[in-house]
């Protein structure tokens, strides 16, 4: 279940190491881990990637480890080769944002949901501006998949890492279903 998955920030932890993981067309990604887990996940530009900025050294074995298990699983789902991410994560975020970031992870891979479909998930069917703004502040994007929630309309939405990002991860999960927009 992703309630399993998804356990709160203990007050004043911070996060313990971080990595960057470059991608040749996403840019790349700034991971940072905690002892009980996944923390962060955040788009870098291909210049900061490629410069390793901020990639800090192991400072806890726990979060070491955790951090090592998520650059692997991120890469093989940028590989194409898993679909489900296996990992605690420890994230920060009022009783709202968890409710939709519970509710994120029940999205199948290469599906999408509306941000109305997303509202009427968590039992507040009005709230979608409150749930875009909750997906807006995904603290682990792509693990926590806010990229498969789109417009009522079938557009696209928006996206924090920008639409190019979205369009291009949404194509890669669901190839048969062609090119978005």
């Amino acid at each position: 279940m992703a309630t399993d998955r998804l356990r709160a920030a203990k007050p004043g932890t911070v996060h313990t190491a971080s990595r960057i993981v470059s991608h040749p067309v996403l840019g790349g990604f700034r991971l940072e881990a905690r002892p009980e887990g996944l923390s962060s996940v955040r788009f870098v530009s291909a210049e900061e990637a490629a410069r390793g900025e901020g990639d800090e050294g192991p400072r806890n074995s726990e979060a070491s480890d955790w951090l090592e298990r998520s650059a692997a699983q991120l890469i093989e789902y940028l590989l194409g080769d898993r679909s489900v991410f296996e990992l605690p994560l420890v994230l920060e975020g009022t009783p709202f944002q968890r409710k939709v970031w519970e509710t994120l992870l029940e999205i199948p891979h290469g599906q999408t949901v509306s941000y109305g479909r997303l509202s009427k998930a968590i039992g507040m069917p009005t709230a979608m501006r409150a749930v875009a703004g909750a997906c807006g502040r995904n603290p682990v994007v792509l693990v926590v998949p806010c990229h498969r929630v789109i417009a009522a309309d079938g557009g696209i939405g928006g996206f924090g890492g920008g639409v190019w990002r979205k369009k291009w991860l949404l194509e890669k999960e669901n190839p048969a279903a062609g090119p978005m927009f």
